[in-house]
């Protein structure tokens, strides 16, 4: 349900309300302890319906907690591809993300 609601806010080009959206229900999960729910979003995320301001904004609110979401990285990754097809990449967009 997050992702959709997410992902709709995100195409209706309403960034402002999807990265909102997006660093309250994480850092609400983070401070409820539910790590695990965060790393299975990042986990399925379909970073290809994705802008690239929700990519970044969701990378970083989970930078804090790398450690405890093992789905990050590949996430991350992922996020770097869609930049990098879209022609959009540079290397001080991801950097200490």
């Amino acid at each position: 349900m997050f992702a959709k609601e997410l992902t709709e806010l995100d195409q209706e080009e309403t960034i402002n309300e999807a990265l909102d959206l997006a660093f309250d229900r994480i850092d609400d999960a983070f401070l409820e302890g539910r790590f695990e729910w965060v790393d299975q979003f990042l986990k399925n995320a379909d970073v290809e319906s994705m802008s690239i301001s929700l990519l970044v904004g969701i990378l970083t609110v989970t930078a804090a907690a790398e450690s405890k979401l093992p789905h990050r990285n590949e996430f991350r990754d992922r996020s770097e591809s869609v930049i990098r097809n879209r022609g959009r990449y540079d290397d001080k967009i991801l950097r200490d993300l």
